[in-house]
């Protein structure tokens, strides 16, 4: 949630208004935050974002790939997919030859393509433990980040208060985000960390690619019609692929705990009939 000052925030939590939560004082922590994709954006394309934090006094810093939407979002509450990895160097080329479960997927997806630095953001955050029936079932962290830019211009300023919860805990804990954002005059985030630096610093990634018009027609011939139907359907497909791929992946790793025998005795046939198509489609060598 976004804060014109997060200072009354802490004070709030501080007083621990109720006790459902219970609310602890949690540590102060120095953040360094480098956003990173190729040249032609295919990390972004993809539908995610790149980061590498590093925490002062801390000598690891972590790599996250970071979905950059989710589907059935309520004013906000964002539920997006992470998967991190720690490094043992915050620079870039960390990535070459990592077969972490970052590592291994900017391999895939950006290939021979080198990563660059999109832009850096500076984070102080206080953070507070959300108590539950005696365990510590979230948190809320009060950030006050500072977005560099070119020229000694005066950074950017964002305020924002981020509460990370269970699964479990968060319909038990919406009474207490209510109060918190009601007391405080808190807004839902009009946009992310990533979107915030990138508007900042005036990068704009590319939109989808144009394929023609899509329009139908009595004058169309049959061809053209048909033309016009796939430029529109693979649009779609474009815009949908992110989080199809990540449906899939879960189905996938689903399938698999429940039934590992099974899943690799499938993954097999289905991968010789892969191969046996992409055999038929290469070209033929020509005989001499």
């Amino acid at each position: 949630m976004d804060a014109l000052d997060v200072r009354p925030v802490g004070r709030w939590l501080e007083n621990g208004v109720g006790e459902d939560p219970a609310i602890v004082p949690g540590e102060t922590r120095e953040i360094s935050d480098t956003y990173l994709d190729t040249e032609d954006w295919r990390i972004y394309q993809a539908g995610y974002a790149l980061r590498i934090r590093r925490v002062k006094g801390k000598n690891r810093a972590e790599a996250t790939m970071k979905l950059l939407a989710s589907e059935g979002e309520a004013p906000g509450l964002r539920s997006r997919r992470e998967i991190s990895e720690p490094l043992d160097s915050p620079d870039p080329e960390a990535f070459d030859d990592d077969s972490g479960p970052v590592g291994k997927r900017i391999g895939a997806l950006v290939g021979p393509k080198k990563l660059r630095t999109l832009f850096e953001i500076q984070t102080h955050r206080n953070t507070f433990g959300l108590i539950l029936e005696g365990s510590e079932v979230g948190a809320v962290a009060l950030d006050e980040t500072n977005i560099p830019l070119e020229n000694d211009a005066e950074p950017t300023h964002v305020r924002r208060v981020e509460i990370e919860v269970e699964p479990d805990a968060v319909l038990r804990l919406e009474p207490f985000v209510e109060r918190l954002r009601y007391a405080c005059r808190l807004s839902p985030a009009s946009a992310s960390k990533y979107e915030a630096g990138l508007f900042a610093r005036g990068l704009a990634p590319p939109g989808r690619p144009e394929f023609g018009p899509t329009g139908v027609h009595d004058s169309l011939t049959a061809g053209e019609l048909a033309f016009r139907v796939l430029r529109e359907q693979f649009a779609v497909f474009l815009a949908h692929e992110p989080g199809v791929a990540h449906r899939y992946e879960v189905q996938a790793r689903e399938l698999r705990a429940e039934f590992p025998e099974a899943y690799s005795r499938i993954r097999g046939k289905r991968w010789k009939k892969v191969r046996r198509t992409m055999e038929k489609g290469r070209p033929r060598e020509e005989t001499r």
